[in-house]
């Protein structure tokens, strides 16, 4: 079906090429859609990556059972027949973004461990310290911003494909398999992933943006674990440390799977890939999932988190017409638009927010100094690539008015 999208290779030659890659969305099958009262999508698709560095869709299976009602759809098929096929998948993957990424592993995620925080280390313990400034908006944004969203009526109720109740199954069958440690982006960038690598996908801006502030980070982390901690024994001594520990993996609390350390934090390697993986999580990967949502969003029609009729279960050529009738109407639209615009942007000045400082010791001061020294470096290198890359990418960029990360 799809080796006349693979530039002269065959299948078996662009797998071994590590030039096809795959998102399936099983995680969706038998989720119901609250505007047509059927399930929405669970789609697979294959996805090829070019010669010139393009991820190009080449195929794409809207449901996970196989039928005479699901066909794969391909490129070469009638025109709007693709294109509402790949809009579809889009409402999928954005509904998948939305409830897994955004609020699962994102906000919520952040949530409990932030009052994991509270409980167990006093404001003058130097991990609190360390962590405040990154976790003192988790609470409110969530109480005022996350949490009507998910209300009965509330907007998710009635601008998305699926209910509340749709969304919350989704984040229980993500939250039961999600793993604190290797689900973290921060470690796919630095295990072997064939995804990430270079030598896979030459550029990969969230790749190689992250990179540089997961040095950033872990370089200013372990300054001040290093400086708090002279041997193992201060970490065992240490009751606080040690009842957040348990905290995190307890059944009656956080309830998380693959923590370093496994409940009792024992040297600082586990103690630095804990907070790091927090961090990074609270920062970079969030800014990653929310600061292009507008850029998404905006044109409906290319992200689309409600579309109407149902999906298509013939490759019977459509027209523009059956592209229109799908759409939500203007009033939705405009919902869409609105809350996407206020979610992609931030009132903080981010990664080195000068207004949230907590740690004025003679070990933080100057490990913060270096950390923001190592931001701007960044920040000059991330200038620099998005000069020649094909699309500017400055989301992560911690000099960018757009992400906030440091002050001017």
């Amino acid at each position: 079906m799809v080796e006349e999208y693979l530039e002269g290779f065959s299948l078996k030659e662009a797998l071994s090429n590590n030039t096809i890659f795959i998102v399936n969305h099983s995680i969706l099958d038998g989720i119901p859609d609250s505007k047509t009262n059927q399930n929405i999508p669970s789609p697979m698709a294959l996805f090829y990556l070019t010669k010139e560095n393009d991820l190009l869709p080449i195929a794409i299976q809207l449901y996970q059972q196989k039928s005479k009602n699901n066909p794969v759809f391909l490129p070469n098929d009638p025109h709007y027949t693709w294109l509402l096929a790949k809009m579809w998948f889009n409402n999928a993957d954005a509904i998948y973004q939305r409830a897994c990424l955004i609020f699962a592993s994102s906000h919520w995620l952040l949530e409990i461990i932030s009052i994991s925080i509270h409980r167990q280390l006093s404001p003058s313990h130097p991990i609190f310290k360390l962590l405040a400034p990154f976790i003192r908006l988790v609470l409110p944004i969530n109480k005022f911003e996350m949490h009507p969203l998910l209300q009965k009526d509330g907007w998710i109720d009635k601008y998305t494909s699926i209910e509340a109740e749709g969304f919350n199954e989704l984040i229980k069958r993500f939250w039961k398999e999600y793993k604190f440690n290797s689900d973290a982006d921060i470690q796919l960038l630095t295990e072997n992933n064939k995804v990430y690598s270079t030598e896979t996908i030459e550029e990969y801006p969230f790749r190689d943006d992250g990179l540089l502030l997961k040095d950033c980070l872990t370089s200013f982390i372990t300054k001040i674990v290093e400086g708090n901690y002279d041997d193992e024994m201060d970490f065992v001594k240490d009751r606080e440390l040690q009842a957040w520990a348990a905290e995190l993996v307890s059944t009656d609390s956080c309830n998380l799977n693959d923590v370093p350390g496994n409940g009792s934090i024992k040297n600082k390697t586990d103690l630095i890939q804990i907070v790091t993986n927090i961090v990074f999580k609270a920062t970079v990967e969030h800014a990653s999932l929310a600061l292009p949502l507008y850029d998404e969003c905006a044109f409906v029609p290319n992200y689309p988190l409600v579309l109407r009729q149902t999906p298509p279960t013939s490759k019977d050529s459509l027209c523009e017409a059956d592209i229109m009738d799908v759409l939500p109407t203007k009033h939705v639209t405009l919902e869409i638009l609105m809350i996407n615009k206020i979610i992609s942007e931030r009132g903080t000045s981010g990664i080195a927010d000068s207004k949230a400082m907590y740690a004025y010791d003679p070990i933080s001061q100057p490990a913060r100094a270096r950390f923001i020294g190592a931001l701007r470096e960044a920040a000059a290198i991330i200038t620099v690539r998005n000069r020649t890359r094909k699309t500017r990418y400055d989301y992560l960029n911690p000099a960018s008015t757009r992400s906030q990360f440091i002050s001017s």
